[in-house]
This record gives structure tokens, sequence and C-alpha cells, in this order.
């Protein structure tokens, strides 16, 4: 959905801005606008569909990347190495970002011996390393992917949020969160809001030596294998999640990698709920957690609940259809396009909990009419 038309593309479609909003220059290639930045400026992008961009690193400097008013760009990316790095404080407003898989890459999590602030290994269309990191109206799509292929990487990143933003990686993972380092007393941070993914895993933890980390997601719309995926890799940490009016269309909410002999996953991940949505587990092998660690997880609401000794959550278990086809009801196909209004309930059948009607549906999972880049007026 958009505002209006497109206008066309500049000639030079890179166009350099001071924080304060002054024009330093415009320059046909990103190279030499990334040249030209001062700290804490801002580069428009200023063209209209697909635009093919060699692997580029950011200056270690703060930096806004955002779509010129009016345009909707698309940054094309084949999978030879990362499509953006950073290792400064980046925020990127309305961009599509696509990375089209091409043979095989370099493997997820980094498990080799690792030194603080290393980027990770393997390729990412976005392998952000210290941060801070802000997303809002982007598009992050991995076409034709595979599980050793991330959407975003965070390695060490103190805060990164993510906002209205689609992430697309079906095969793959959305975002592979990597800590290795933190202070005491200093706590990494992720949000998620109004976001929809549709990713074989969305949330890939893998913390070592990082004491303590918090994680928020509210009103998204999950779509896939699982949610949050603990490495095999991971080290206890204290990890808080709170989740708020979600959409879990998984067929698990925590795949636990470890194996058996891992220290129990309700002795460092604490997990708060209000108001979520999950699908029905679909047969013995479908629980709330799975995984090496985890023997016989719960498999209702009722042990998800126990398990996390939590009362008065208030979530539900929900038969769902969405309008691109993706059902709970029917059978559907499992292959469907990045396109945030496809995520919008169109049918929903209450299975447990308490009651929900239509005109509440709209509560739950992402705002889809708020999902994306827009194309604001020129």
């Amino acid at each position: 959905m958009t505002n209006s038309s497109p206008v066309s593309s500049l000639q030079d479609p890179f166009v350099v801005k001071t924080e304060a909003g002054t024009n330093i220059g415009t320059f046909a290639r990103i190279e030499d606008a990334l040249a030209a930045v001062p700290s804490g400026a801002v580069i428009e992008l200023c063209w209209n569909g697909s635009r093919a961009i060699d692997p580029v690193t950011l200056p270690s400097k703060p930096l806004t990347l955002r779509a010129g008013r009016g345009f909707q760009p698309i940054w094309s990316s084949l999978n030879s190495a990362s499509a953006l790095s950073a290792s400064a404080a980046l925020t990127l407003e309305g961009i599509r970002f696509e990375m089209t898989s091409r043979g095989r890459a370099g493997s997820f999590p980094n498990v080799a011996p690792h030194r603080p602030r290393t980027p990770p290994s393997g390729v990412a269309l976005l392998s952000i390393t210290n941060g801070p990191l802000r997303i809002a109206h982007c598009t992050v799509e991995v076409k034709r992917g595979a599980m050793h292929q991330a959407g975003i990487v965070l390695a060490n990143v103190g805060a990164c949020h993510v906002e209205n933003t689609v992430l697309y990686t079906p095969a793959g993972k959305a975002i592979v969160w990597q800590q290795y380092s933190g202070e005491k007393g200093s706590a990494a941070e992720l949000t998620v809001t109004n976001c929809v993914t549709h990713a074989a895993e969305t949330l890939w933890l893998d913390f070592r030596e990082s004491p303590r980390a918090r994680l928020e997601i509210a009103r998204c719309t999950f779509h896939g294998v699982a949610t949050l995926c603990v490495a095999p890799s991971l080290t206890t940490t204290n990890l808080e999640v709170n989740a708020r009016q979600n959409v879990f269309h998984n067929a698990s909410v925590i795949l636990d990698a470890r194996n058996s002999a891992s220290p129990s996953l309700s002795q460092w991940l604490h997990w708060r709920e209000q108001e979520n949505l999950h699908r029905p587990r679909q047969g013995p092998d479908q629980r709330y957690i799975t995984g090496g660690a985890v023997r016989d997880g719960p498999a209702t609401l009722e042990d998800w609940n126990r398990w996390w000794n939590q009362t008065g959550a208030n979530s539900r278990v929900v038969q769902l259809a969405f309008a691109n086809g993706a059902s709970d009801l029917k059978r559907s196909s499992g292959s469907f396009p990045p396109d945030p209004d496809g995520f919008r309930i169109t049918d929903l059948i209450l299975v447990e909990g308490p009651p929900l009607e239509r005109d509440q549906w709209s509560r739950f999972g992402a705002d889809t009419t708020n999902v994306g880049p827009r194309s604001v007026k020129p």
C-alpha cells in the first residue's frame, strides 16, 4: 500500500544531508556518498525499484539510511558477502533490502573460537556489530535462502529496535542475536514491535559471557517453524522475555537446540506473556517447547502457563486463516510472498481461552496497514 505514486528516480540517487537537514551533496555511487558523510549524517536513497549494490561496510560513525521522500528503493544484493555491515549507531528507514542466495554461505551461529567484538561468520543481509540499531518500515528479505543464512545478525549490539518491518527468511533465520561480551549491570536489549515475520527460525540466540539480556516482542505476527531458538553453544545467562498481543503461528514457540545435559531452560529464561494467540499443537511432535534439552515440553496452553508459573496471561489457542491462504482451517500452500497484508487475520476459531469476539481480532498480531516501506508524498 502506498500514499502516492512514486516520483522518478534521481540521476544521482544518494543524497547526503547533515543531521539538521542541510544538503551536503548528491552522488551516483554509495561509496562516494559515504566518503562525504559527517558523523550523524543522513543518506537518502532516491530511486524506485531494484538497484544492485555491491557489499558495503559503513564508516564507524553514527548514520541514518532512509528512503527519500516519495521514493520506494529496493537495495538488492547477492550472497557473496553481507549486503550491509556496520559497527556504529545506525538507523534504517523505509528501505526494502533483498538478497538472492546462490550457492552455500558460511554457517550460523559462529561456534568457532571467538573474540569479543568480532563480527560473526557467514552471510546476512544486514550484519551489525556494537550498534545500537533501529530499523523502521523496512523489508528484510532473503530469497531462496537456507538455514545457514540470516536476515539480520546482531553481534554485541547493546540495543536494537525493530518496528513496523517485514522479516522474510522462509528457509533461514530472521534475526541472529549474538552477545559475546557484557559488563555486570548492563543488559543487552532487543525490541521487536508490530512486525510480520515469515522464517524457519525467527530469533536465534547465541549468548556467551553476557550476564543479562532482555527481549520485548509486542503486536507481531510470527509464521514459521519456531519463534525463539536457543543455540547449542549458548551458556547460562539471564534472559527476560516479555511477549504481548502477538500471534505465534509456529510449530513451536521455543526450539531448545542444546543437549540434554544443559541447564534447565526455566533456570535462566524468564518468559512472561500477556494476551497472545497461539496455534493449536498438531500431533505429538508439536509442543510449545521442543528440542534436545527439553523432554516432553508443554503441549497445552495450561501446561505452557504452568511451565512458566504464570497466571492471568489471558492468552488463547486459536485456529487462524490469513489473507494469503496460510491457515489452520484448511490445506494451504507453504509458500507466501513477503506482503505484510497477506498476514492479516481473515478467519478465527477459538479453541482454548477467554471468549474472543470478531471486533477484537485486530488487537492481536501486527497491524499490517503500518508494516513495511511506505511511499511518502513529495
